[in-house]
Parts: C-alpha cells; structure tokens; sequence
C-alpha cells in the first residue's frame, strides 16, 4: 500500500516511532513546522491517516485543513484521557481515533483501520462500476438473457479497473475472464462479438449518437469488441466522476 498516505506530526517521540514502524506498509510523510507545508501535506497528498497528539500546537490547523479536503482521512490521536479526546472537534465524516500509549499496538490499530476503510471504499467502488456498466448494457440493449452479455460486463469492468495500465484484449482482458469463466479466449471473443452486432441496430439513436459518435452514421455498423469496451468503459469512469467525485 505504498502509494497510501500517512502523515505524522513532528516533535514528538511517540508519533515518530509510529511512523517507523509504519513506513514499510504506507508512504509516511512528516509534516513541516511551516503551515504551508502542512497545507502541501495534507491537502495535495490526499493522506489517508494523520497522526498526532492532543496537545499537538498544529492539531487545529490539520483539523481546518482535513475538512476542505473531498475525501478525508482518518485522524489518530494518542490521548492521555477521554477528556483530552472529547475536547477535539472534527469535521463531519471524520474518523477520530484514541490511540494507545504502545507504538507498535498503536501502528497496528492504524494499519488495520484504514486498510479496512480501503476495503470498504473499493467494495463501494466496485458497486458502483457494475450498477453502471449494467445500465449502459441495457440501453445498448444487451440484456442478461443475451448470449455474451456476462462477458462483456466483465471486460469493461477488467478495462476500468486497469485503465492506467495499458492491456491487450486478448493477453490481458479476455484471458483473465477465460480464468473465471473456465471458457476460452475465442469463445468469449466470439460471444462478445455477436452480442454487439447483433443488438447494435436495436439500441436507441439518441443513446449510440450521445456515446459513440460518428459510429452512428450507419445502423449495421457497429463497433468492433476493443471500441465497444473502451468507450463504455470510459463513459462509465466519465459518469462516476459526475456524479460522485471521491469515487
């Protein structure tokens, strides 16, 4: 998870020892004494975790900064009382937690907190991708009765997860779904094939003219699989991003 966050305070000996322990699971930044380097920090690397104490002179200033960013991370304290805990005021959606005096029980409670927030986040991620890579199935009129349909719905689904990594559709995306699907690479070729061609024509004019353009010149000219998955796949990441931003 190295390309996760964790930001610790400095000036505390408590707060160090976490992120030593912590900096071979997460990439541990430590935060300046400047409050522009707490902004760069916090804000910019969209930290997933911040480690501080109650008594802390930069626990304001990272508390303002936490609730202007659009997806905040969670906030570790160590406390010497519940009264030190109560007193802390964050922002809605938030996650404070009291950590223990122990570093190493402390760094342990903070890996397993947010790898299990991580966890939740890519389950709803998830979700969402599928809800919609279903309901732009079902405008092109590829419904779940149609032969190839599961297929598909994974190859885009395959393409979204992998986007920043060029794939090869036959090597990389077709092969992962003959794994799962224990069927070969030119039967799940062949069957998403015929699931576009055949319900090219059927799908509306409005929705191929809105999502494929110039493709919609002639109604027998269909995308090939590569267009077809790409462009949905994209439409998909383009549509989340709409209409929820921290996905």
């Amino acid at each position: 998870m190295k390309e996760h966050t964790v930001i610790v305070t400095p000036g505390s000996s408590f707060t160090e020892r976490i992120g030593e322990t912590l900096a071979g699971t997460f990439n541990v930044l430590t935060l300046s004494d400047e409050p522009s380097g707490i902004s760069r920090l916090v804000y910019e690397s969209k930290a997933r975790a911040v480690i501080t104490t109650a008594d802390s002179d930069q626990l304001e200033s990272i508390i303002i900064l936490i609730s202007t960013m659009r997806s905040a991370p969670q906030l570790f304290v160590s406390s010497g009382t519940d009264e030190d805990l109560n007193s802390i005021t964050v922002p809605e959606g938030v996650l404070l937690t009291r950590l223990p005096q122990d570093p190493g029980q402390a760094a342990r409670i903070v890996t397993v907190s947010v790898e299990s927030r991580l966890l939740r986040e890519e389950e709803k991620r998830s979700c969402s991708i599928n809800d919609r890579i279903t309901g732009l199935l079902m405008e092109s009129c590829i419904t779940p009765g149609v032969q190839g349909y599961h297929f598909l719905r994974e190859a885009i689904y395959l393409y979204i997860k992998n986007r920043d990594c060029p794939s090869n559709l036959h090597k990389d995306i077709y092969a992962q779904i003959s794994e799962q699907r224990n069927a070969t690479v030119d039967t799940i070729e062949h069957n998403i094939r015929m699931s576009i061609t055949r319900n090219w024509e059927h799908s509306s004019e409005q929705f191929r003219q809105a999502t494929f353009g110039s493709y919609c010149a002639k109604r027998s000219c269909s995308p090939k699989p590569k267009e077809f998955i790409a462009v949905l796949g994209e439409r998909v990441i383009r549509d989340l991003r709409l209409s929820s931003p921290g996905i």
